[in-house]
């Protein structure tokens, strides 16, 4: 009797065999880190920045420093500049930012000049900067979201008379 030196076959093309072995080692945290990553971006479209423009919200990509509301009306504040035109503050949830960079910047004037109105429900936002001195918060308060940043740049002045939440931020 002779012995059948064959070796197995699953009958399965090398190319299929080779993606097979290489999920197999394709690190766990990896893989769950851009799942996750496809699942947040196919629920919720994220602004990467936002700039305070609510002077004229007609010119483009110009920004105008203004008084003006600060709230989640989709069809009648289009205050924020997006670096092409004027749109609406989005975000899911009063603790859902989809705003990753709150900008608040224009030319410097006396305390008070902009009054910004928080005049709905709690704003959530990831990060915010100041780079003017003149503007004024009240209303609604405002969440930071986790390992969020609040910048006010050098020698400029800002008065917060809202209050602030956060989801057990440390501030520096």
């Amino acid at each position: 009797m002779k012995i059948n030196k064959q070796r197995a076959s699953y009958d399965l093309p090398l190319k299929q065999i080779l993606q097979i072995v290489h999920f197999c080692f394709i690190p766990r945290p990896l893989l769950l880190v851009a799942l996750l990553t496809c699942a947040v971006s196919a629920s919720a479209q994220v602004v990467p920045t936002l700039t305070w423009d609510a002077g004229n919200t007609n010119n483009g990509a110009a920004i105008d420093s203004a008084s003006g509301a600060w709230n989640t009306d989709t069809t009648t504040n289009f205050n924020w500049n997006n670096g092409s035109g004027n749109v609406s503050w989005t975000q899911t949830g009063t603790t859902a930012p989809l705003v990753q960079n709150t900008v608040f910047s224009g030319p410097d004037a006396p305390g008070g000049t902009y009054q910004i109105a928080l005049d709905g429900s709690q704003i959530a936002l990831s990060n915010m900067a100041i780079n003017a001195s003149g503007y004024t918060f009240s209303g609604s308060p405002i969440w930071a979201s986790q390992n969020s940043v609040l910048f006010v740049a050098d020698g400029k002045s800002v008065t917060f008379s809202n209050n602030f939440a956060a989801n057990n931020n440390t501030r520096a």
